[in-house]
């Protein structure tokens, strides 16, 4: 699948985007499931109603999903990095993928709360345009991952093309290292336990992840998405759980990213999978105004009974906003910053370095995220 869209990685993200906003709406009802539910496994709970709200949120499993994006972003930005390896231009590009859609996201969550008699300050605004904060776009804690990753994936890459795939596990023993250092634990306290998610992306990105996916097949998926769903809800010890979880959403990437998923990967690839994974950016952060909107009908409801369908009613009213959004403030915001990539002085010298970088990495699959 050289120099193409992989629109089975789109179905992925899409329906992972949608997985997250039921997931939120569930455990809106009750802020107590995040303590009582969620982390115990399912053989610690008596309840009869705790198994069943503990089944649905296996099955909208938010944590996974978000586990997923971080392997797509490895995986799709080390591609990208492979056919442009300049880092400035990169980078540019990177901040006016993300920043669009959330300030659009922001400013539609501070008009719901001021409807509400909430007013959000200017320096909270600020707060959450800079990543410093998120009281009002909850999700946006992932976005600061994704800035705060940026050297991390530039590293990764270098080492990556100058010695293979042991040059990407030293960057990522280097990183843990030094997200260890407690002066910078209130820094780097979000991205460090997906650093392994990253790295598995960019693996699977790599020569040694196109080897691993030809022995891949359907079979392997469909066991790896049972492992991401269950993991952290069936394993006792909650180290083994994560890192249960994360390996199996860098399996269950790289099936799909190499075409090996068999009739799962069609089924992601099918016109309604690949709009949901178009829209998913604006999908996953303008669901929350509306979660906002309706946090007064939410709190204090019966999960199953009114969390679920209204998860399921935010992701509908959701789509349509989010398929504008992409087209009238993710598009123009992309194609801003190529042009301003492409720009004196972030262009500089980015031929010369792309001839250096580039010329022995293969095209991989085309993604945008």
């Amino acid at each position: 699948m050289p120099d193409a869209r992989n629109h089975q990685l789109d179905g992925l993200r899409g329906y992972a985007a949608a997985a997250v906003v039921v997931y939120h709406a569930i455990l809106g009802t009750d802020p107590a499931l995040t303590a009582r539910v969620l982390p115990p496994p399912v053989h610690h709970l008596d309840s009869g109603s705790d198994l069943l709200i503990k089944a649905a949120i296996a099955i909208a499993n938010g944590e996974a999903a978000v586990t997923i994006f971080f392997v797509l972003s490895g995986a799709v930005l080390f591609a990208s990095l492979q056919r442009q390896p300049a880092p400035l231009p990169f980078v540019v590009r990177r901040l006016f993928r993300i920043y669009p859609a959330l300030v659009a996201a922001i400013a539609l969550g501070a008009v719901i709360l001021v409807a509400q008699g909430r007013p959000p300050s200017l320096a909270q605004i600020a707060a959450d345009i800079a990543l410093f904060d998120f009281r009002i776009i909850g999700a946006a804690w992932t976005l600061q991952v994704e800035v705060l990753a940026i050297p991390f994936i530039l590293a990764s890459f270098w080492a990556g093309r100058r010695f293979g795939a042991a040059g990407i596990a030293a960057v990522f023993v280097a990183a843990f290292l030094i997200v260890k250092m407690p002066a910078l634990t209130p820094i780097v306290v979000m991205i460090k336990p997906q650093l392994l998610p990253f790295t598995l992306g960019f693996l699977v990105a790599s020569p040694l992840g196109a080897a691993l996916g030809r022995h891949l097949s359907a079979r392997w998926f469909a066991a790896a998405l049972v492992a991401v769903l269950l993991a952290r809800h069936v394993v006792p010890s909650p180290n083994v759980a994560l890192y249960t979880l994360q390996l199996s959403a860098g399996l269950l990437v790289c099936a799909l990213y190499h075409g090996r998923a068999g009739w799962f990967g069609e089924a992601l690839a099918r016109p309604t999978s690949r709009l949901l994974g178009r829209i998913s950016y604006s999908l996953y952060l303008l669901n929350v105004p509306l979660l906002l909107a309706f946090e007064p009908w939410l709190r204090g409801s019966a999960p199953l009974l009114v969390g679920l369908p209204l998860g399921l009613l935010i992701v509908a009213l959701t789509v349509p906003m989010a398929i504008a959004a992409e087209r009238w403030i993710e598009r123009p915001g992309i194609r801003l910053g190529a042009r301003i990539a492409a720009a004196r002085p972030f262009s500089r010298g980015a031929d010369e370095r792309s001839a250096d970088l580039g010329a022995e990495a293969p095209l991989a699959t085309r993604t945008s995220r």
